[in-house]
C-alpha cells in the first residue's frame, strides 16, 4: 500500500515540514526557557533561605542568650507571614520554647537534609531546620516552612510569555515559508506539467524561463534533457525505420518471440514462407511453426543462452498447409525493458539440402572410383610413381617401394630425378627420368632392390599427363620388375651356348671315332679290343645324346603348357636304385656311391619308371657332379606308409638359401656351380615336374660347404 504523504502536493508538504520544524523549535525554546527559569528559581531561593537563617538566627540567639523567650515568641509572631508559614523555636533538649503557625503537639516535618539541595523548589513549604548558635556556642534549634508560591508565579508569568512571542513568530515565519513555498511549487508544477508532456509524447514541449537559482538551473537542465531526448528519439525512429526495412527486405524469415514462445513480431518473408498472414503467425507460438521446438525442451536452451550470443541449429518448419521445409535457423537472446526476448533469422535450406545431397552422392562416386583407383594401384603387380607438374612425387606404391629400395612416406615431395641415387647407374635414370614430357618413352633401368643383395631390373614407362588445356599435369611411371625375365634370357642365352657344346663334344667323339672304324685300313687296322673301345665311346656318347634330347624335348612341352606323359605300370624302386647306381658312369674312380635299401622293404609302386629312372640320374647326376674327388654320395630307399622315399646325400659344395630356393628354376645355374661343372640348368626343373605328374613331393636341404640332401617322396599309387 502507497504512503498517502507521498501523494500530497509539494507546498503542503514543505508547509508541514516548516511546521514541524517550527514546533520542534518552539518545543525546544519552552524547554531552555523553562530549565533557565527554574535555575534562576533555584538561586532566589536558595539566597531567600540564607539570608533568613542568617537574620532568625542572630535575633533568637541574642533572646536566648538574655533568657527572654517572651521577646522570642514576638518575634516569631511578627515574622510569619505569607513567606513563612510556620515558626517553631526548641532548646538544645528540644523543648519547645517558641513556636507560631504550628499546632501543638503536632511532630514537626523531617527537615531537608539541606535548605540549597535542587529538589527543594518542586516542594510549594520547603521544612528548614537550622541551629541557633551566639560566639560558638549553640543555644537550640528553629524549625520553620519557606513558602515557593511567589517563586511560581513569576515562572507562570515567564514562561506564559515566552509562549505568547514564541507563538506570534511560528505564525509570521510560517506564513512567510508558505509564501515562497507555494512560489516554488508552482514552478515545480510547471516542470511536472512539462516533464510529464514530454512522457506523453509532446517532444515539443519546454519550460519557460524560470530565472537563474537553483529551480531555474533545474528548468534548463530539463528543457536541455528534454532536447537530447528529442534528438534521440528522432534518430532512434530513423534507425529502427532502416532496421525495419533491412528486416521486410531480408531473404530469409524473421522471427521475435518471448521465452514461452509467443510470436510477437515477424517479417514479411517468414508469411510468404510458411504461407501465413502475418496477424495469424502473431496468434501462434514458435512451437506450432518449428517442428524441432516439439521434439527438445527448447525453452531450457534459450533460459542458458547468454545475451547477445548467436546459436546456429537445423531444424524443420511446418507450413500452413502442413508440409515440411528443412531450414537453418540463427537465434539470439537480448532483453528489451527488462524482458528477455529470443529473434530468430530463419533461412530456407531445402536447395542447399539438395546440393549437398547431389555433392555427397558425388562424392560417394569419387570416393568409390577413387578407392577402385587405389586398388588398382596396390593391386598392380608393376610399380606405379605419379609425379605432378613440377616433377614431383605424388603417390607411389607398395611395388615400387620394393623396386626402388624407397620408403613412400620418403618419396612423398622429392623431385623425381632424385629417385636416380637409387639406382648403381644414376646418370642413365636421371637421364630417363628428366627427359621432355611429351611422348611416352620406355628403358630398362637398375635400382637397389629392397630385401635383396642383388639389384633390381625394372621396365619403366613413362606416360606423360595432359589436361584438357593441354598443359601438362604431370607423368605416370610404371616399374615392371623384369629382373627374372632378363635373368632368363641371359640364361637361355647361355644355354643355347651351353647346349651347342654339350652337343658339339659327344657328336666331335662319335664323328672321329667313327671316321677311325671306317678309315681303319688306311690307319693300318685296329685290334678287336680297340675297335670295341671305339665303339664303347661312341655308344656312350650316343646315350649321353639321348638324353639330352629327352631333356630338351620335356623342356619344349614344358614351354608348351604340355604336361609330361607318364606310363605307369607296376615297379619295384629298388631295383630301379641299382641299376641306376650300377649304370652311373663316374668321371673320377675316386667317388663313392652307396646304396642302401632296408632288407625286405616293400618299395613298389604304379610308377612311370623310364620318369623315375630319369629324374634319379639327374638328382645322382648333380651330387657327383659337384662333390669333391673321393667323396661318398649316399642313396637310401625306404618306405613310409603308402608312399616311397628316395634321399641322395652328397658332400658337396652346398647351395645358399637363396640357391636352393631358385634349384627348380630352369636355366637357373648359380655363379660358384658354373665354376664348378659344366650344365644346362635343365635338369632339376624337369625332376620338379615329373614328381609333380606323379603327385609327389621333393625337399633340398643344403648348407654352404655342406653338402646338400634331396629327398624324393612319391604316392605307391595302389
Amino acid at each position: 500500500m502507497k504512503n498517502p504523504v507521498a501523494r500530497l502536493p509539494i507546498r503542503n508538504k514543505i508547509a508541514g515540514i516548516i511546521l514541524m520544524i517550527e514546533a520542534a523549535l518552539l518545543a525546544l525554546l519552552l524547554a531552555s526557557t523553562h530549565l533557565a527559569i527554574g535555575k534562576g528559581m533555584e538561586e532566589d531561593l536558595q539566597n531567600n533561605l540564607r539570608q533568613t537563617t542568617a537574620l532568625l538566627g542572630a535575633a533568637l540567639g541574642s533572646n536566648l542568650v538574655e533568657n527572654r523567650p517572651g521577646h522570642a515568641q514576638d518575634l516569631l509572631d511578627g515574622l510569619q507571614g505569607e513567606d513563612l508559614p510556620y515558626l517553631v523555636l526548641l532548646d538544645q533538649a528540644g523543648r519547645r520554647l517558641a513556636s507560631v503557625g504550628w499546632p501543638e503537639g503536632e511532630p514537626l516535618p523531617e527537615p531537608l537534609l539541606s535548605p540549597f539541595q535542587p529538589d527543594a523548589l518542586s516542594l510549594n513549604i520547603v521544612p528548614v531546620r537550622s541551629t541557633v548558635r551566639s560566639e560558638g556556642r549553640t543555644l537550640g534549634f528553629l524549625h520553620y516552612g519557606y513558602s515557593t508560591d511567589s517563586l511560581h508565579r513569576v515562572q507562570e508569568e515567564i514562561l506564559q510569555r515566552t509562549i505568547l512571542i514564541g507563538g506570534l513568530g511560528l505564525v509570521v515565519t510560517f506564513a512567510l515559508v508558505l509564501a515562497v513555498g507555494m512560489r516554488l511549487s508552482r514552478r515545480l508544477d510547471t516542470m511536472a506539467m512539462v516533464s510529464r508532456r514530454i512522457a506523453e509524447g509532446d517532444q515539443e514541449c519546454r519550460v519557460p524561463p524560470m530565472g537563474e537559482d537553483e529551480i531555474g538551473l533545474l528548468a534548463s537542465n530539463l528543457n536541455a534533457m528534454a532536447q537530447a531526448l528529442q534528438h534521440r528519439l528522432r534518430t532512434l525512429g530513423e534507425s529502427e525505420e532502416r532496421f525495419r526495412t533491412l528486416v521486410e527486405q531480408a531473404a530469409g524469415a524473421f522471427f521475435v518471440h518471448d521465452m514461452t514462445g509467443r510470436i510477437v513480431d515477424v517479417n514479411r518473408q517468414a508469411c510468404v514462407m510458411l504461407g501465413y498472414s502475418r496477424e495469424e503467425l502473431l496468434e501462434l507460438c514458435i512451437g506450432d511453426i518449428e517442428t524441432r521446438s516439439r521434439e527438445m525442451d527448447v525453452e531450457s536452451t534459450w533460459k542458458q543462452m547468454r545475451p547477445g550470443e548467436p546459436f546456429l541449429v537445423d531444424g524443420l518448419a511446418r507450413r500452413k498447409d502442413g508440409t515440411e521445409l528443412p531450414v537453418e535457423v540463427r537465434i539470439c537472446q537480448y532483453r528489451l525493458q527488462g524482458e528477455l526476448f529470443i529473434s530468430a533469422m530463419v533461412q530456407d535450406i531445402s536447395e542447399r539440402r539438395a546440393s549437398e545431397e547431389q555433392l555427397r552422392q558425388a562424392l560417394d562416386v569419387t570416393e568409390k572410383a577413387l578407392l577402385q583407383v587405389e586398388n588398382v594401384i596396390k593391386s598392380d603387380p608393376n610399380g606405379l610413381v605419379v609425379t605432378d607438374e613440377t616433377g614431383r612425387v605424388t603417390l607411389m606404391n607398395r611395388n615400387a617401394e620394393s623396386i626402388l629400395g624407397l620408403d613412400a612416406a620418403r618419396a612423398q615431395g622429392l623431385p623425381a630425378e632424385d629417385l636416380a641415387q637409387m639406382s648403381p647407374n644414376p646418370e642413365q635414370v636421371r637421364s630417363f627420368l628428366t627427359g621432355p614430357l611429351e611422348a611416352m618413352r620406355s628403358a630398362d633401368l637398375t635400382f637397389a632392390s629392397t630385401g635383396s643383395p642383388h639389384p633390381c631390373i625394372a621396365r619403366a614407362t613413362l606416360t606423360p599427363m595432359q589436361g584438357k588445356d593441354g598443359k601438362s599435369k604431370g607423368s605416370i611411371i610404371v616399374l615392371q620388375n623384369v629382373t627374372r625375365e632378363r635373368e632368363t634370357d641371359r640364361m637361355k642365352d647361355e644355354f643355347i651356348s651351353t647346349a651347342a657344346h654339350e652337343l658339339r663334344t659327344p657328336l666331335a667323339a662319335i664323328m672321329g671315332y667313327a671316321e677311325l672304324l671306317l678309315n681303319a685300313r688306311e690307319q693300318g687296322g685296329f685290334t678287336p679290343e680297340q675297335e670295341k673301345e671305339f665303339l664303347s665311346v661312341i655308344f656312350e656318347k650316343s646315350v649321353f645324346l639321348d638324353r639330352l634330347t629327352d631333356q630338351l624335348l620335356d623342356l619344349s612341352r614344358i614351354q608348351a603348357g604340355r604336361a609330361i606323359p607318364l606310363e605307369r605300370s607296376d615297379c619295384d624302386l629298388s631295383q630301379i636304385l641299382t641299376k641306376v647306381v650300377k649304370n652311373f658312369p663316374l668321371d673320377s674312380e675316386k667317388h663313392r656311391l652307396n646304396l642302401s635299401v632296408p632288407e625286405g622293404e616293400n618299395l613298389h609302386g604304379h610308377l612311370d619308371g623310364h620318369k623315375v629312372e630319369q629324374l634319379l640320374e639327374n638328382i645322382l647326376g648333380n651330387a657327383v657332379k659337384y662333390s669333391p674327388e673321393g667323396g661318398t654320395v649316399a642313396i637310401t630307399g625306404f618306405g613310409a606308409g603308402n608312399r616311397v622315399r628316395v634321399s641322395v646325400r652328397d658332400e658337396g659344395i652346398g647351395m645358399t638359401p637363396e640357391e636352393a630356393e631358385r634349384v627348380f628354376e630352369k636355366f637357373y645355374r648359380s655363379e660358384r656351380s658354373q665354376e664348378a661343372a659344366p650344365g644346362l640348368g635343365l635338369g632339376m626343373n624337369i625332376v620338379k615336374h615329373i614328381i609333380d605328374q606323379h603327385g609327389g613331393e621333393i625337399e633340398v636341404k643344403s648348407a654352404l660347404g655342406e653338402g646338400t640332401t634331396v629327398t624324393v617322396s612319391l604316392p605307391k599309387g595302389f
